[in-house]
């Protein structure tokens, strides 16, 4: 089975992906039967084998493959061409993530998804209306009233990142007001964005990290709490 998954909401994205996960094995009743794959840290040569090859013991497998088309572009775009009958037949669940493909093959890539994925997302940053019902949603679900004034002030400081958005609300629940991300020069949205490079591989060098870190003005305490509180999410 294939599943495309596009967007820059890597909120919405984490979401989706529990929930996909989470019902696949609950399906198939494979225990720990997941795995990540990706794209920019192995040679193509290793995804095709791991897309190709089933589980030693056939255990049906939910894979995550992320940035294979933006890595390998057409060579990428081929191989899931001629392979297309092979990974929409299979017993695994092939989840591709490319949160926005290079324009080369942009129209080929949809139209490909488009016939042979079961399934198709598009995890995009929310905005205005559609973010303010989210706010909503997400304070109700934790048994916290806003009132709107409440929910343009959150949207305000936090812009529309919605992990410091839940993380607000969380703490509310908690019975706390105050906000668990201190006010710094660059913005609580800041601490978030560099979280996100750190959890999507996209900053796995320390010394990159604290480079960020120093360039917006984030204090380590608050990058330790907030990663935390991420990974516990």
């Amino acid at each position: 089975m294939i599943f495309f998954l596009s967007g820059e909401n890597s909120y919405d994205e984490r979401a989706t992906l529990d929930g996909a996960r989470s019902s696949f094995l609950a399906k198939t009743k494979s225990a720990n039967g997941s795995s990540v794959l990706n794209a920019s840290e192995g040679s193509f040569g290793d995804i095709e084998e791991a897309l190709l090859t089933d589980n030693l013991f056939g255990i049906p497998q939910f894979v995550v493959i992320r940035g294979f088309l933006t890595e390998h572009e057409s060579q990428g775009l081929k191989f899931l061409s001629r392979n297309a009958e092979a990974l929409k037949h299979s017993k695994n669940l092939f989840v591709f993530i490319e949160r926005v493909l290079p324009e080369s093959i942009e129209k080929k890539a949809l139209a490909f998804f488009e016939e042979h994925a079961d399934k198709t997302r598009s995890a995009d940053v929310l905005e205005g209306a559609k973010l303010d019902r989210w706010l909503q949603d997400e304070a109700h679900r934790h048994g916290v009233t806003l009132s709107s004034f409440e929910r343009s002030a959150l949207i305000e400081s936090k812009g529309n990142s919605q992990w410091a958005l839940s993380q607000e609300i969380e703490q509310r629940s908690l019975g706390g007001d105050a906000t668990i991300v201190r006010t710094h020069s660059g913005g609580d949205k800041e601490v978030f964005r560099i979280i996100d490079m750190i959890v999507q591989s996209r900053c796995v060098h320390p010394a990159q990290i604290l480079l960020e870190m120093q360039a917006v003005g984030v204090e380590s305490d608050d990058m330790i709490y907030t990663f935390l509180w991420k990974i516990k999410t």
